[in-house]
């Protein structure tokens, strides 16, 4: 009888400690839409020699910036919808850019002399967070 009361006293406990193991809320890590985002903003190129030179303002959490890409096309009509004939991708690890305390520049060669259609993009380190970009401008 003793036997069976001790056993039974003893699993009551360990049920309890189960059941009380799985209190709480148990959810993956979200970020913090408000602190995690970023805008690229006054942006603007000069082309010279063949080189696209793109200086920007990143407000927000510049510190979230994933990779930058910068898509060019080229002008030759002007209101068509832009579709970028090529997109060059800029890491934290890329020498053509360099980006600081809020300000971005990406220097991208080999585009010729014509004047393009062109717009900056990045996506945040956050993958559910949505990227942003910039309107599309033509450099001359």
């Amino acid at each position: 009888m003793r036997t069976s009361r001790l056993l039974l006293g003893l699993m009551a406990a360990l049920l309890c400690a189960v059941m009380l193991g799985g209190c709480g809320k148990k959810v993956w890590p979200e970020p913090q839409t408000s602190q995690d985002t970023f805008a690229i903003e006054n942006a603007t190129a000069t082309l010279k020699n063949g080189c696209v030179t793109v200086k920007a303002d990143v407000t927000g959490n510049w510190r979230k910036v994933a990779a930058v890409y910068l898509e060019v096309s080229s002008a030759d009509c002007p209101g068509c919808p832009f579709t970028p004939e090529r997109r060059i991708e800029f890491t934290r690890a890329s020498k053509d850019m360099t980006l600081s305390g809020g300000s971005l520049t990406l220097r991208a060669c080999g585009m010729g002399d014509q004047p393009l259609l062109w717009r900056v993009t990045a996506d945040n380190v956050h993958t559910s967070i949505r990227g942003t970009s910039t309107k599309v401008q033509m450099v001359p």
